[in-house]
């Protein structure tokens, strides 16, 4: 084969190679996604049977320790008030079915919504027949853990309340936003939580508002950042919001001058105060494989 033949075979090969790993990629991801959805449903699933049978082992092996919920009735629970409120018979329910379930993941968190039917008692008080629910599920030790669970009663769809809603929990990402890219870490870490957490792409997690403040001025203490957020979905229940999409990154060391680029998919948790803020409660990135 002479050079000129050599050179033209190479370069078919590279054109027919490519797209083939592109694609393999591509499939490799589809595949992951479909997993992880599978494997939510089938959690939720578990879960619902667990409540309907007060099952305790099951609802704690479910159930991340740092779990939160809002239930159909309005009442704020942490894991063992659940446990506790199932076993007892304070809450329980005859029946659970759920339909309109979407998931989508990002990374090592997976958000889950639909509408949920159930016949049941809160407390001796009947819970709401039909409601919208928000679950976020993150994986912790290998398995996948609920960590919030939040329903609110069916509303009409684009009413005003829910549209101003979606306004202030848009104002208040692009208010955390300025404030990280202007280093006013103090300004950035005020949009946060007193309990909140921070999931980065590694999988770790850093958990409360001193933890995130230590990160933040790591951060911009030796890097300039330009951060580009593309939401692609934010929801608005009652007192609990979500927003997600796609982020495009480059940090530049101040001292070397070299630049780092990063792109991958992001979520963020909010949740209303009693004084009427937004605040982030779980914040969540991923890296994609080959960084931009």
């Amino acid at each position: 084969m002479d050079c000129d033949s050599a050179v033209q075979f190479l370069a078919a090969l590279i054109l027919i190679v490519a797209p083939m790993g592109v694609a393999q990629k591509q499939r490799a991801r589809d595949s992951h996604r479909i997993s992880v959805e599978q494997a939510i449903r089938r959690l939720d699933n578990e879960r619902i049977q667990a409540q309907i049978h007060a099952d305790a082992t099951a609802l704690d092996r479910i159930y991340a320790a740092d779990f939160i919920g809002v239930g159909p009735s309005g009442r704020v629970r942490t894991k063992p008030q659940v446990i506790s409120d199932f076993t007892s018979g304070d809450l329980k329910f005859q029946s659970i079915t759920t339909d309109e379930v979407q998931v989508r993941v990002y990374g090592n968190t997976a958000v889950e919504t639909g509408r949920s039917i159930m016949i049941g008692e809160d407390k001796g008080q009947t819970v709401p027949p039909e409601t919208r629910f928000t679950r976020v599920w993150v994986k912790q030790q290998g398995g996948w853990r609920l960590v919030a669970n939040h329903y609110s009663t069916q509303t009409t769809a684009g009413s005003s309340t829910s549209s101003e809603a979606s306004r202030r929990v848009a104002e208040a990402r692009d208010s955390w936003l300025a404030a990280f890219k202007s280093k006013d870490v103090g300004a950035a870490v005020g949009f946060y939580a007193s309990d909140a957490a921070f999931l980065q792409p590694s999988g770790d997690r850093i958990a409360g508002i001193g933890a995130i403040r230590e990160m933040y001025q790591k951060v911009v203490s030796s890097f300039d950042t330009d951060l580009v957020l593309r939401s692609r979905n934010l929801e608005v229940s009652t007192n609990l919001a979500y927003d997600s999409g796609e982020y495009e990154e480059t940090l530049t060391n101040r001292t070397t001058g070299q630049k780092q680029h990063f792109r991958g998919q992001y979520v963020m948790i909010f949740r209303l105060t009693s004084d009427g803020h937004w605040k982030i409660i779980q914040h969540a990135w991923t890296l994609a494989p080959n960084p931009v």
